[in-house]
């Protein structure tokens, strides 16, 4: 786009999206112009087929506040910004050539629910082929340029060193700069999850600072290492929430080709928070094991309300043999109207009853595999049968002496 152009553009009105074509897999991007940090932001839509898409920066970063917006000014319209998309954009920008960019409150008609159950059906993909995946934190506070200096300069072999921390981390400053840093809200957004994780290239910005995503792994998971050292210099600091890494040590396992099953992913990144109540379960969806109907349907199945979407879900599991997994997260008093009560309620986070706590799966091999426990579910979608062979029946219980040590009942 021209100087000239720019004196066009349409300041008054609103970008009105055109309808995208769902049979060819289009996506949109922004053609986000050059410009020096500060000034307007101007850019322009095209759509593409995603396999077609020029290279293109994806964007992962936290909404905020919702209620204070800046502008993104087009040709055919403006595009209304949360103050965290718009410092990201302004981050991004190159001052001297044109860039392709993705970001889900540009790139996604948000008002459309079909297009948005769609579009996060192809939300892995759109991550995934991404050529980079810009990671915003936020915009510089609190020393987070002192962070991101600690990050960049040490390698993880130094960072992994616990008299490296000890030394790095002495002063009170440098503590409470870490404490805040990875306490911005990235950090537990939930849809964040699936965009580090598919993404093959990443990389981190706060402020003007810049660093790889593997720089701020191994940052995290050295100084998680060490926090308990740490934590008895200062005993009330807590440098890290457990999120952060398991956040980094998780993605380590997924790009290695360790997939995990939705139960597990649930259980696993319950700390990390999304708006709508459908949104904790697509936000985990495109990378969870065994899931593909749910990938595939999902343009429908966004715009269920979370009940139905519930049962589906359920239904899926008993169908891909997850049966146990699923159990287990509804567990042993699960009463909410309108529901059967082996269906978990998938807007709460965390295991009610883990029966994993009692006894460890790996001595459940006594019967053959062929005569285990199956279930079906019946065709309204209410009733889980089991089909299952008795081996012995409990007579009586009796308490647990107090000298017995409890956590070892279970191996007896």
């Amino acid at each position: 786009m021209t100087d000239n152009s720019k004196s066009r553009v349409v300041r008054f009105s609103k970008y009105n999206y055109k309808a995208l074509n769902d049979d060819r897999g289009d996506m949109r991007l922004l053609c986000l112009q050059p410009g020096e940090r500060g000034q307007l932001l101007y850019g322009h839509i095209e759509h593409s087929a995603i396999d077609d898409a020029p290279e293109y920066h994806a964007i992962s970063y936290a909404w905020g506040d919702d209620a204070k917006r800046n502008d993104l000014y087009s040709p055919h319209g403006y595009f209304s910004l949360t103050v965290s998309l718009f410092w990201a954009l302004h981050s991004i920008r190159d001052e001297a050539k044109l860039k392709w960019v993705w970001a889900d409150a540009i790139c996604i008609n948000q008002s459309d629910e079909q297009e948005k159950g769609h579009q996060i059906g192809m939300m892995r993909d759109i991550y995934r082929l991404a050529s980079c995946v810009t990671v915003y934190i936020g915009r510089e506070a609190n020393d987070s340029d002192l962070v991101m200096q600690l990050i960049r300069e040490h390698t993880s072999e130094r960072v992994r060193d616990g008299q490296w921390f000890s030394e790095a981390c002495a002063t009170k400053e440098v503590k409470h700069a870490i404490k805040h840093f990875f306490r911005r809200p990235w950090f537990t957004r939930r849809w964040i999850i699936q965009e580090v994780f598919t993404a093959s290239k990443v990389e981190v910005l706060c402020g003007s600072a810049t660093n790889t995503w593997g720089a701020v792994s191994d940052f995290t998971i050295g100084i998680g290492s060490w926090q308990m050292v740490l934590r008895r210099q200062t005993p009330t600091l807590k440098l890290l929430p457990p999120e952060v890494t398991s956040l980094c040590k998780s993605r380590e396992s997924y790009q290695s080709g360790n997939g995990a099953s939705l139960p597990n992913l649930l259980d696993a990144f319950r700390g990390f928070k999304c708006a709508k109540l459908n949104d904790q379960i697509f936000s985990l969806v495109g990378i969870a094991n065994n899931m593909e109907d749910l990938k595939l349907h999902s343009k429908y199945l966004y715009t269920q309300n979370f009940e139905e979407l519930s049962r589906i879900v359920a239904a899926v599991f008993v169908h891909s043999g997850e049966t146990v997994d699923m159990l287990e997260r509804a567990g042993l008093d699960n009463v909410r109207l309108g529901q059967p009560s082996w269906i978990p309620d998938f807007s709460q986070s965390g295991k009610m009853w883990n029966l994993s706590r009692f006894y460890k799966k790996s001595r459940c091999k006594a019967v053959e595999p062929a005569k285990r426990a199956c279930c079906k579910l019946k065709s309204t979608i209410d009733v889980l049968e089991f089909e299952a062979l008795c081996i012995d029946e409990i007579v009586s219980l009796v308490p647990v002496p107090a000298h017995v040590n409890r956590s070892r009942v279970g191996e007896a």
